[in-house]
């Protein structure tokens, strides 16, 4: 790379060198650096069969495997892989049961084993989930990730649990929901869950878990992926919903009433860069999304909001497996339509 850095004859002389009044240097830079051409492309996010309707059923229902509900869980047997767990905890009020598992005097590290009798094969579920108690976090050194495995090898990838609750809600016990694509699984055959604490320093987080299953259905993930090669640089997103209503409520997504709320997630580089739990509108405003579109009808409204990414672009990958995801887990049937478009450029050359 060539560049000519010039300086100019502007704000007063300081030890031989051109200051403005402020103290920093000012000047002109030119460089060259490789031409990058681009084509803007657009694209709705889609379920695993292709669809892009998005008002459904995501609530969890069926039958599911029940990993934890206290000490012992029929069909599956607790232990510690390193750390002290005391999985039969009577300290808070359980989630459900009589029990839950206690994690506050885990450190870095340390990891909670529960294994089945017998592997199970994930082909007739959707997710995993699970409530969590946070006594005490600290958001920067603290984290809890959630790996599957069979015979002790690891199958898909772990994940924080911070990507899928609220850590700002402390003294009281709140759902993550994790659907299975998120962990790189299809229809894998596992035997083990394992939980992870882990502190990058000082003393660790203070945090409960219960209710953990394996869920039949449930957790509608729906997904932009670039294709293998594909470099997507994402500019803004768009989510459009239409229902028979006329008046919007703040407080509410359209008609429906979100209990678990809807999860938005950026994931670059293996890395969750950004994740959002939406319960409603007024949360979504929070997060800088505007309202770009309305449209009142005699009996329906359809609603637009349009959210810039912060900065110049999120550069997504095909090759790493980078994606933009909203996963539903409330019943959202009951409104007549939900989409989500990401728009943005592909990058032909360079890098």
């Amino acid at each position: 790379m060539q560049n000519t850095r010039i300086q100019v004859n502007s704000g007063s002389l300081v030890d031989g060198v051109k200051k403005d009044i402020d103290g920093a240097r000012y000047g002109l830079i030119t460089y060259t650096a490789d031409l990058r051409d681009y084509v803007g492309a657009a694209a709705q996010l889609s379920d695993e069969n292709g669809s892009v309707e998005m008002a459904v059923n995501g609530a969890f229902s069926g039958t599911p495997e029940n990993v934890y509900i206290d000490e012992p869980t029929t069909g599956w047997t607790n232990s510690a892989i390193s750390g002290t767990w005391d999985f039969g905890s009577t300290t808070i009020t359980p989630q459900g049961g009589t029990e839950s598992i206690d994690a506050t005097a885990t450190g870095d590290g340390d990891q909670a084993l529960l294994e089945r009798a017998s592997s199970i094969s994930l082909s007739a579920y959707s997710a995993f989930s699970g409530y969590i108690y946070i006594a005490s976090i600290n958001d920067s050194k603290h984290d809890v990730e959630i790996e599957v495995r069979l015979a002790g090898v690891t199958i898909g990838t772990s994940v924080s649990l911070k990507d899928y609750i609220d850590v700002g809600v402390i003294g009281d016990w709140q759902q993550f929901a994790i659907p299975k694509v998120d962990m790189g699984l299809n229809g894998s055959t596992i035997d083990q869950v394992v939980f992870t604490t882990l502190v990058t320093s000082g003393v660790g987080p203070n945090y409960y878990l219960d209710t953990i299953n394996i869920e039949e259905t449930g957790g509608a993930a729906y997904t932009f992926a670039p294709a293998k090669g594909v470099v997507f640089e994402l500019l803004t997103v768009q989510y459009t919903f239409l229902d028979n209503i006329t008046v919007i409520e703040p407080a509410k997504m359209m008609s429906a009433t979100l209990a678990n709320g809807i999860r938005v997630r950026t994931r670059i580089g293996g890395i969750t860069r950004f994740s959002a739990l939406i319960p409603d509108f007024n949360a979504w405003l929070g997060l800088g999304v505007d309202i770009s579109s309305t449209i009142y009808g005699a009996t329906d409204t359809t609603l637009k909001f349009t959210s810039d990414i912060p900065g110049t672009f999120q550069r997504l990958c095909g090759d790493d497996g980078d994606t933009y995801s909203v996963v539903i887990n409330d019943d959202m049937s009951g409104i007549t339509s939900f989409k989500t478009l990401v728009r943005g450029r592909i990058l032909l050359n360079g890098a």
